[in-house]
């Protein structure tokens, strides 16, 4: 630490010059040194704050895309009613309604098994429309038989969407039936009105082609705007045939239910 080398024969003025030269030199010495140690600590609290900062840009940069996606999606949305609701609000009958909204289903959800079940005068449920993708053509006709004879019933108090994923849910619905769409996630959605079921669309595929989050939305908005003018239709039967024509409450009379496959 020697910052100084004084000769023996320097007198007492020059030791003291040396002496206050040496203290000053050190004194500078510690003050840059401070100042550094002092630079370091901010410069670990601006690293800290800036990671930090930026830990909280990339999290406000993921919120503002999933905000922009969800924004786009509910677009689309919009933009999907928007246009179905202007094509089935020209259908007033069944059959044509059923056969509008399912082309349109599957424009929008891709290739898929699809059957609409609607309820008859005698309070049981019947095939009203459907669309074959993948099923054996031999066994197609006993399968929605069957599926119209245990669907409705699984599902006819339901309010939102059920989606089944695999078999074991499938089973655990349908019982010993669901060996009929074995293999596939399927879709049940109840179309409803004046808190009351008047139809049940149901979609299903292999698991290889699952249902994802935005298809099954779809489907939902989809089944929604039908059941809207489906229950149109029906009120407009109401006030144009005389009374009692429907059966049930909520059924719709069997010579309105030309099968529209």
């Amino acid at each position: 630490g020697a910052v100084d080398i004084v000769p023996p024969d320097a007198d007492a003025g020059e030791v003291r010059r040396r002496v206050a030269s040496a203290y000053s030199r050190a004194r500078r010495v510690q003050g840059r040194e401070e100042r550094i140690a002092r630079l370091k600590r901010v410069c670990e609290r601006l690293n800290a704050v800036r990671e930090e900062v930026s830990t909280q840009v990339g999290s406000l940069c993921n919120d503002l895309v999933s905000a922009y996606r969800e924004l786009s999606d509910q677009m689309s949305r919009v933009g999907m009613n928007a246009e179905l609701t202007s094509l089935v609000r020209q259908e007033m009958d069944v059959e044509s309604l059923l056969r509008t909204t399912l082309e349109y289903l599957l424009g929008k959800t891709g290739p898929t098994n699809a059957a609409v079940f609607l309820p008859t005068p005698s309070g049981d449920w019947s095939l009203g429309a459907y669309v074959n993708y993948d099923r054996p053509k031999e066994s197609c006709e006993a399968m929605l038989d069957t599926l119209a004879g245990v669907v409705p019933e699984q599902f006819v108090d339901e309010t939102e969407m059920a989606f089944l994923r695999d078999d074991v849910e499938l089973e655990s619905l349908l019982g010993g039936e669901a060996h009929w769409i074995e293999g596939c996630q399927a879709l049940v959605i109840p179309c409803r009105h004046d808190d009351e079921t008047i139809a049940l669309v149901m979609l299903f595929r292999s698991e290889r082609e699952a249902f994802d989050a935005e298809t099954r939305g779809t489907a939902r908005a989809i089944a929604g705007i039908f059941g809207e003018q489906l229950s149109r239709v029906i009120r407009v039967h109401h006030r144009h045939k005389p009374a009692g024509p429907f059966g049930l409450p909520g059924a719709v009379d069997d010579d309105d239910l030309d099968l529209a496959a």
